[in-house]
């Protein structure tokens, strides 16, 4: 009678029957003098519904993160050209040349509603 031991990873779920496959076919081969040997096949059991559900919920929050986060930077970069305006003092000078504040931001924001189109119609396309 032979004594074995065996070492395998326990974190992986296939390692101990394969260990034990490959023990047992080496001792049938060595009892038939190489003629035999064992096969064995795992295969998973399939998805349960709630767990095809929970898979479809984690993908769904994180397309939506990924797709949300880059909004968030395009929204910020509308403010930064009204405060470099602000700080350069280039806003100061328009109203003094005589700009009426009502043109100046209807202005501003009609470039940063075609530029929130423009991206917007490259993330649905």
């Amino acid at each position: 009678l032979a004594v074995a031991t065996l070492g395998f990873n326990a974190s992986s779920v296939h390692a101990l029957p394969t260990a034990l496959n490959s023990l047992y076919s080496a001792m049938l081969s060595k009892m038939t003098n190489g003629t035999g040997s064992i096969t064995a096949a795992t295969h998973e059991l399939p998805q349960t519904e709630l767990e095809t559900a929970a898979i479809d919920a984690f993908v769904s929050v994180f397309a939506s993160i990924m797709i949300l986060i880059p909004f968030a930077f395009v929204a910020a970069s509308f403010i930064t050209p009204l405060v470099a305006e602000r700080e350069s003092g280039s806003k100061q000078l328009q109203f003094v040349a005589g700009v009426n504040s009502t043109i100046y931001w209807a202005a501003s924001w009609t470039f940063d509603g075609l530029m929130y189109l423009a991206v917007l119609a490259c993330t649905m396309a």
